[in-house]
């Protein structure tokens, strides 16, 4: 349905009309402004956005180059659309520190975005598209035609979403049920010496393997005992999302990028988005617990 609507915003024109919104993300990453309506359409789904630069770039509208700092500046919006799933649970379990965690969070997206644009500002070169947004006429159809034309457009890349995503998703339950994660989390949980945080907080981070609201419960029960004080939540907060980012990317970022880019793209902006991500939260983690 996200394909389809895109297509259809595309076709009255309406993604180029709203590309001036991004004007200071794209004029940063030299980006054109219908990559910037992409940027604009993640506020309201992440998915969507992604998909538009997909079929922009199967068009030939933009670049690969263009496609990966666009996708990868979608993080900020793709971290603010969070608030949906994460601050029901964070308010009434933490209070104000769930919500301090979840500004975090949101922050790591948001500086993530600013150094892909920087990078997209000095590997992009200048298209006068980014300069100003293209005026084009658009001939106006009927609904009818509009949505058929629409879902005509969207077709090979709903193929391509259905036919990837839905064997990479069993494939992953299938890793689930035979324990691959639970063994990696066994592994990875050594890791924990190099980062300082209390002995309490180490219970909420390997919470975080299980179930982010197991960790968000064992946080606010420590929380209200006294027994662990909001700057060190936030960092066993942060350091569990860090240490589980490498199994949650398989089981579920996988699934989402190769389904929308393909294989080689998809695998490729994985990795990038998962060490930029990671990168990041260390540097978050760091700055935290030297300077508050």
């Amino acid at each position: 349905m996200g394909i389809v609507l895109v297509n259809i915003l595309e076709n009255i024109g309406w993604t180029r009309r709203i590309g001036w919104l991004a004007k200071p993300f794209t004029k940063l990453g030299r980006l054109q402004d219908i990559s910037g309506a992409s940027f604009i359409v993640s506020f309201g789904s992440p998915s969507s956005g992604n998909a538009m630069l997909m079929q922009l770039f199967r068009d030939k509208k933009i670049d690969r180059k263009e496609m990966y700092i666009a996708s990868l500046a979608n993080t900020f919006p793709a971290a603010l659309m969070h608030w949906r799933s994460m601050l029901p649970v964070l308010i009434p379990l933490l209070g104000l520190t769930g919500v301090l965690y979840f500004m975090t969070f949101v922050f790591i997206g948001f500086i993530k975005t600013i150094a892909v644009l920087i990078v997209g500002r000095f590997i992009l070169k200048d298209k006068p598209e980014a300069l100003q947004a293209e005026k084009q006429s658009f001939t106006k159809l009927k609904t009818s035609d509009l949505l058929k034309k629409s879902v005509k457009q969207s077709w090979p890349l709903m193929k391509r979403v259905v036919f990837i995503t839905i064997p990479v998703t069993v494939l992953v339950f299938y890793l689930i049920d035979y324990g691959v994660f639970e063994w990696l989390s066994l592994h990875i949980k050594g890791v924990t010496r190099i980062f300082p945080i209390p002995v309490e907080g180490l219970s909420i981070a390997a919470a975080y393997f299980g179930q982010t609201v197991a960790a968000y419960t064992m946080a606010g029960n420590l929380l209200a005992a006294g027994a662990i004080s909001t700057k060190n939540i936030i960092l066993s907060l942060l350091l569990g999302q860090l240490l589980s980012s490498v199994i949650s990317s398989f089981r579920y970022s996988a699934p989402y990028y190769i389904g929308i880019f393909g294989t080689k793209m998809g695998a490729e902006l994985l990795v990038y988005s998962s060490v930029l991500r990671i990168l990041f939260t260390i540097l978050m983690f760091y700055v935290i617990y030297f300077f508050v």
